[in-house]
């Protein structure tokens, strides 16, 4: 069975057609996928229990966003790629 990550997703202001949207860069997406990972995207607006229930069904969460969010906030050195989450899903 394919392993499935929840990753963040970013609310965009209102555009010319008055609708918010939520997503994230393509870029997240076609690397996962590319590593054998279906991305399950993570609105902004649920509640705790949702989350919950998201989280006890994924294998990973993908924290979207810029590079300036220190590692070490998270016990690592450094940031560990996607090459690092291949390996270990193959090994596990």
């Amino acid at each position: 069975m394919l392993p499935l990550v929840a990753v963040t997703t970013a609310r965009s202001l209102p555009s010319n057609d008055g609708v918010a949207r939520q997503g994230v860069t393509e870029a997240y997406t076609r690397a996962l996928v590319a590593s054998g990972i279906i991305p399950i995207l993570v609105p902004n607006e649920l509640d705790e229990v949702m989350l919950r229930t998201i989280y006890e069904r994924v294998c990973g969460i993908l924290l979207t966003g810029g590079g300036d969010v220190d590692p070490q906030v998270y016990g690592v050195d450094d940031a560990c790629d996607l090459q690092c989450g291949r390996h270990l899903h193959r090994h596990r």
